[in-house]
């Protein structure tokens, strides 16, 4: 198995007992800075949370594996759920959110330092 195969391996490891999505995105890391790349995450953000609650997702308990700037995504998609009204679709994707594994996700010494946030539970492995 070389690199490139481990997400199509975990799939079929875990095929009969989830579902598994694949979301892919422009990462577009060597032309901008990475604050203005965060901010491009929020409309995206919104963007892919419609899509997984068109697709039911919202209704299912919920990890998300992430992987360099797909983390930053998921952190979009999870405020944005985090925010909404409760008892809708979006903040039911949010309550159904049971982890998320960062995978060299860059973490800007600003969002270490926050505090709190709607995925403060963290844990690092190094």
């Amino acid at each position: 198995m070389t690199w490139g195969d481990w997400p199509k391996e975990l799939a079929s490891q875990f095929s009969r007992c989830a579902t598994l999505w694949s979301l892919g995105y422009p990462a577009p890391l060597l032309e901008r800075r990475l604050g203005t790349i965060e901010k491009g995450f929020t409309t995206e953000g919104h963007d892919a949370l419609t899509e997984l609650v068109h697709a039911g997702l919202a209704k299912k308990p919920i990890v998300f594996v992430t992987h360099s700037l797909g983390g930053l995504l998921a952190k979009a998609i999870i405020a944005r759920a985090a925010s909404a009204s409760r008892g809708s679709s979006e903040y039911s994707l949010f309550a159904n959110t049971h982890a998320v594994i960062f995978a060299a996700t860059p973490m800007p010494a600003r969002a270490r330092q926050a505090g709190p946030t709607p995925c403060s539970r963290t844990t690092a492995i190094r």
